[in-house]
């Protein structure tokens, strides 16, 4: 502690710079000097008495407020950096002992002496002496303008320069003037915290209510790790806490529980705190870090951030963890906005531009990526940076190897590779090279924001590489860590079917369908894995209800035909066909499809037109070519079968249904084929 801290008693009257102020303060001044001081007096308010009418407000406010009921209140919108402060209240309530006299003359002193302390022309040493020639040595006089200099500086937050005239003050003049919580305050602010400690303890042991210095107390204990005796301090703090300093009396207790590790707890407490404080955007913000760890669903997780970020639109902390958020959960679409929101309140948000750029080759939103490189190059922090910038570039313009070769020359032991690692894995990727590729998607750390990318990609590498053992635990692992990502569960879904691990692929699929119930492929899916589990009444239904929603979905429409058909219903299936070829006429075999069910109902010029349409965009169909040979040899069209049993028989030699129907019409055409087969084996 400063050497400088005692009573302001303490003065040097042996100083001749003094004796010589004295002489000049005690003789009689000018009518002329005293007209130009009431002139300034009238016509200018000092910056001194702004301030400390502004300190009494304040004062005044905290005093109504911490005596308000305890009942849950709207206030007005707190800025974060704002929040986070200690509280800056000073008595809770009690005026000072000594009476502080706040007359024209002695605000004017403190105008003055703050200026000249101020703007370092003076220290405060300097500035007692000073005030104490001004004050012709009046003990009241004197301590009413050092606390309205010290209020002053509160307001400012020059909290150095108040300390330093709070150490000219013994303990016990601040305690009566009323000084001892800003001498605390000050103290934690310049980091001498075991001091402030002490001195908070100090006032709630002259009184036990007083909720600033209980909010400052328990801040501090929390920053020093001593939690245990920070929850107790809070929880006495309740029963005498009332409206703002409640809630952040709840909030306080929410730190506690969330940095022991208790998110749960944690969860309770800030929703409490936000009762009594709902417009709180530091206290929402806290809400969610402690629903992430306690992993609540992503939908509850981003209702939270939504409403944070509406209570502080441009607190870019805030966005940055809510970009992080979605990024890290793969929720592409929804984190496009969210991260260019970020980086537009903080442009050198470098790690969000690296996630921006990601989103949009997640989303093959190329044009957006390209820009995306600019603003990288713009901003980068390190001149490796560049070289990503130029390997992204290369990237997009399919300049794979390039890409890998510029990648390659930036790793380096002990740097942040993962981004590079990343990108190394989708190029390797790209040029149909996944055992390569997954060597490097491997490597992202599973502590970076880019790991359930890379995992996500390394699953599927693995599905192109043959090697669908490895995939599942991939995809299991990372549904296990993101499981509101419906893409995810698709996945798993997927590869379990194709797997025929039905269970998995059956709960898996209904994940998906939960979180994205509008996504037509997931329910598709589940259509398919129904009828694969002898659920076939089950799999139509589920079809039925997806076109009752999506009638054009093309897929549905002839996966339904097909099972309708399948499940002897041909009738329906032949309905089914029908409005697919209305849709398009070109959709895979549909076609075909139907002129087989048309030979059925005796249409043999309809399955004949339908198949010549159909073989006309498709003539290497050998089904459809032996359906069109027999649609003729079944109408004594037998020029038009022989030439199309050619056909089939030039396109599969061993066809033998093919072999069976030139027997049966053809027999003479047959039996020379069989010998010059004969034949040629001799």
């Amino acid at each position: 502690m400063s050497s400088k801290r005692g009573s302001i008693m303490n003065f040097n009257r042996s100083n001749s710079a003094v004796n010589s102020d004295i002489r000049s303060n005690a003789g009689n001044r000018s009518s002329s000097q005293s007209t130009r001081q009431t002139k300034r007096l009238a016509n200018a308010l000092p910056l001194t008495f702004i301030f400390s009418l502004v300190g009494v407000l304040v004062v005044y406010y905290q005093f109504n407020l911490a005596n308000l009921q305890s009942s849950p209140m709207v206030i007005e919108v707190g800025v974060e950096s704002n929040e986070s402060q200690e509280e800056g209240g000073t008595s809770g309530g009690f005026q000072p002992v000594a009476p502080i006299e706040r007359s024209p003359e002695i605000i004017s002193i403190a105008d003055r002496m703050e200026s000249q302390y101020v703007s370092e022309s003076i220290d405060a040493q300097q500035a007692l002496t000073a005030i104490q020639i001004k004050t012709a040595y009046h003990l009241e006089k004197t301590q009413s303008v050092l606390v309205l200099m010290i209020e002053s500086l509160m307001i400012r937050k020059d909290y150095a320069k108040a300390l330093a005239l709070l150490e000219l003050i013994n303990e016990a003049d601040r305690i009566k003037l009323n000084q001892d919580f800003y001498y605390a305050k000050c103290l934690s602010k310049e980091r001498e915290k075991s001091t402030a400690i002490t001195a908070y303890q100090n006032i709630l042991a002259r009184d036990p209510n007083h909720q600033p210095a209980t909010i400052n107390l328990g801040l501090l204990l929390q920053s020093e790790d001593r939690l245990a005796e920070a929850k107790a301090l809070y929880l006495e703090a309740i029963e005498y806490t009332a409206g703002s300093r409640k809630a952040k009396v709840f909030a306080g207790l929410g730190d506690v529980e969330l940095k022991q590790g208790f998110p749960i707890a944690a969860i309770d407490y800030y929703q409490r705190s936000i009762e009594y404080r709902p417009t709180s955007a530091l206290t929402w913000r806290k809400l969610v870090r402690a629903k992430v760890a306690a992993k609540r669903p992503a939908a509850e997780i981003i209702t939270s951030f939504e409403r944070a970020s509406s209570l502080a639109p441009n607190n870019g902390r805030l966005f940055n963890d809510y970009a992080d958020y979605l990024f890290q959960q793969m929720q592409f679409k929804q984190a496009v906005n969210i991260l260019r929101k970020s980086v537009s309140l903080s442009r050198e948000a470098f790690e969000q531009r690296l996630h921006l750029l990601a989103t949009y080759l997640e989303l093959r939103r190329p044009i957006n990526a390209k820009k995306q490189i600019g603003y990288f190059r713009k901003y980068m922090l390190f001149d490796h940076h560049s070289e990503w910038a130029q390997a992204a570039e290369q990237y997009m313009a399919k300049n794979y190897r390039e890409s890998i070769d510029t990648l390659r020359a930036t790793l380096k032991k002990g740097r942040n590779n993962n981004f590079a690692y990343f990108l190394l894995g989708r190029a390797y990727r790209q040029l149909g090279l996944p055992k390569n590729a997954a060597v490097y998607l491997e490597k992202v750390s599973e502590d970076d924001s880019f790991f359930n990318l890379a995992q996500f990609h390394l699953a599927q590498v693995y599905t192109e590489a043959k090697e669908s053992q490895k995939a599942m635990p991939v995809l299991k692992a990372l549904l296990a860590r993101i499981p509101d990502n419906h893409s995810i569960a698709y996945e798993v879904a997927d590869l379990a079917y194709d797997q025929r691990n039905f269970p998995v692929a059956w709960s898996t699929i209904d994940l998906a369908i939960a979180a994205a119930p509008q996504e037509k492929k997931y329910r598709l899916l589940k259509s398919r894995i129904a009828w694969r589990t002898d659920r076939q009444a089950e799999s139509i239904q589920l079809l039925q209800d997806l076109l009752a929603q999506n009638p054009r979905y093309k897929r549905a429409l002839y996966r339904l035909a097909d099972y309708q058909e399948k499940y002897e219903q041909p009738k329906e299936a032949l309905e089914t066909f029908n409005k697919l070829l209305e849709v398009s006429r070109e959709y895979s075999d549909t076609l075909y499809r139907v002129a087989r069910l048309q030979v059925a109902n005796n249409q043999p010029e309809l399955v004949t037109r339908l198949l010549q349409e159909y073989l006309e965009g498709k003539n290497n169909d050998i089904r459809a070519r032996l359906l069109y040979a027999i649609n003729f040899c079944d109408a004594s069209l037998i020029n038009d079968c022989d030439k199309q049993l050619e056909l089939v028989l030039k396109l599969a030699p061993d066809n033998e249904e093919a072999l069976e129907l030139r027997q049966k019409y053809f027999p003479q055409q047959a039996t020379q084929s069989q010998e010059e087969i004969a034949g040629a084996e001799i």
